[in-house]
C-alpha cells in the first residue's frame, strides 16, 4: 500500500482503512454520528431515518461514571451513569442560541460501566460487520480518580495542578502506576475489537489545546501522547488503531480559550490523521488551512461539530474526510432542512 500507518505493526484492515481515507480525499466525505455510551445507536438511528441512509461512520466513547453535586456541568460529555443528553429528535426545539443547556436536569442511573464498555463493543463489532467504519474516544477523568469523575476530575478547568501532571508523566510514580491501570482497564476493549478486526479511528485525549481537560493547554502535551501510544502498541499490542490526533478549532473567547494547533501537536511519527472540533458555528478559514498545513499531506477531519458545515462550504473545503456531529446536538443546532441538505454533500 502506498500510505503507511504510524503504527509498523498495524493490521490489514487497519491499513485498508488508511489507504481507503487517502483515495477519497478531496474526492468524498464521509458522514459520522456520534452516540453516548448510554443512547445506543439512537442518534444514528435517527439520522437514517431523517435522511434515509446511515452515517458511514459509528462515534462512540469509553466514558466513565460521574460521582458529583453538579451533573448539569458534565452532562453534555455523556456519562455512562447520567441520562443522555437529551431525548431525541422529536424532542428538541431548534434553537442554536442556547449551547450545551439540557431541556431537562440530568438523572442518575444505576449502570456498571464495564457493562456500558461491554455493550459499546459488541455494537461496534455488529456495526462494523454491517458496513460501518468505526470512530472512538475516551473521555477519562484523572488517573487517581479512575473511571470515576467528581467536579473536577475531567471537566477540570485546571484544576489538576502542575505537579501531579509531571507525576502522570513520570515512570515509577504513584499517579503513573494509577495512570497504566486506568489505561489497561480500557485496553480490554480495545483488544476484544482487534480480536473481532474491527480497525478503529482512534482519538484519545480530544481538544487538548483548550483548558477544559485536566490534559488541556500542557505545553509537553506530547508526552502524554506518545506515552498512550507506547503502552497500547507495544505493551498492548494494539495494531487495529489508526491514531488520531484532535484539537479544539482554536479561538480567543474569554474564559473558554483554545491555542494554536501547532502549539500540541504530537509529531507525525505517532499520528496517521488530525482532527478538529467546531462548535459555534465558528468555521473560520484558518481552522482548515492551518490544520491542513500541519498535516503535511495527512488526511483531516471535523471530529466533533454541533452546526453542520452547509454544503457550499463544504464545496470550498474538500479535503475533510469525515464531519462528525456531536449526539444529539445535530438535531438542537440544525433544522431537518439543513441536515438533509449538508447529507446531500458528503457520503
Amino acid at each position: 500500500m502506498e500510505h503507511q500507518p504510524v503504527n509498523p505493526n498495524a493490521s490489514d484492515s487497519a491499513r485498508e482503512l488508511l489507504e481507503k481515507l487517502y483515495a477519497l480525499r478531496g474526492k468524498t466525505i464521509l458522514s459520522a454520528q456520534h452516540d453516548y455510551i448510554g443512547s445506543g445507536t439512537r442518534y444514528n438511528d435517527q439520522v437514517a431515518e431523517l435522511v434515509g441512509r446511515s452515517p458511514s461512520i459509528f462515534g462512540g466513547d469509553f466514558s466513565f461514571t460521574y460521582c458529583g453535586e453538579k451533573p448539569e456541568a458534565i452532562h453534555h460529555c455523556g456519562p455512562a451513569n447520567l441520562t443522555e443528553p437529551g431525548h431525541g429528535i422529536d424532542q428538541w426545539e431548534y434553537r442554536p442560541e442556547k449551547v450545551f443547556a439540557p431541556e431537562s436536569p440530568p438523572q442518575f442511573l444505576d449502570v456498571d460501566l464495564r457493562d456500558s464498555r461491554q455493550a459499546l463493543v459488541e455494537r461496534c463489532i455488529a456495526l462494523h460487520r454491517a458496513g460501518r467504519l468505526i470512530t472512538l474516544m475516551w473521555h477519562c477523568p484523572t488517573p487517581d480518580k479512575g473511571d470515576v469523575s467528581g467536579n473536577a476530575d475531567l471537566w477540570s478547568h485546571g484544576a489538576f495542578a502542575e505537579e501531579k501532571w509531571q507525576e502522570v508523566l513520570t515512570p515509577g510514580t504513584k499517579l503513573h502506576r494509577q495512570w497504566e491501570e486506568q489505561v489497561d482497564r480500557m485496553a480490554v476493549y480495545l483488544k476484544q475489537l482487534q480480536q473481532a478486526d474491527v480497525p478503529v479511528l482512534w482519538r484519545p485525549y480530544h481538544e487538548m489545546n483548550g483548558g477544559w481537560f485536566w490534559w488541556g493547554n500542557r505545553s509537553d502535551f506530547s508526552r502524554l501522547w506518545r506515552q498512550l501510544y507506547v503502552r497500547l502498541t507495544e505493551v498492548h499490542d494494539l495494531n487495529n488503531l489508526l491514531w488520531v490526533w484532535n484539537p479544539n478549532a482554536p479561538r480567543d473567547t474569554p474564559g473558554d480559550e483554545a491555542g494554536a494547533y501547532a502549539d500540541c501537536y504530537p509529531g507525525g511519527d505517532v499520528v496517521d490523521v488530525l482532527a478538529t472540533d467546531v462548535y459555534h458555528n465558528d468555521y473560520r478559514d484558518s481552522h482548515y488551512t492551518d490544520l491542513l498545513e500541519l498535516a503535511d499531506g495527512k488526511p483531516i477531519a471535523l471530529g466533533e461539530v454541533g452546526h453542520l458545515p452547509e454544503p457550499d462550504l463544504l464545496k470550498q473545503r474538500p479535503l475533510w474526510s469525515w464531519v462528525m456531529p456531536w449526539g444529539g446536538l445535530l438535531f438542537r443546532f440544525n433544522s431537518e432542512e439543513r441536515i438533509r441538505e449538508t447529507y446531500s454533500a458528503i457520503s
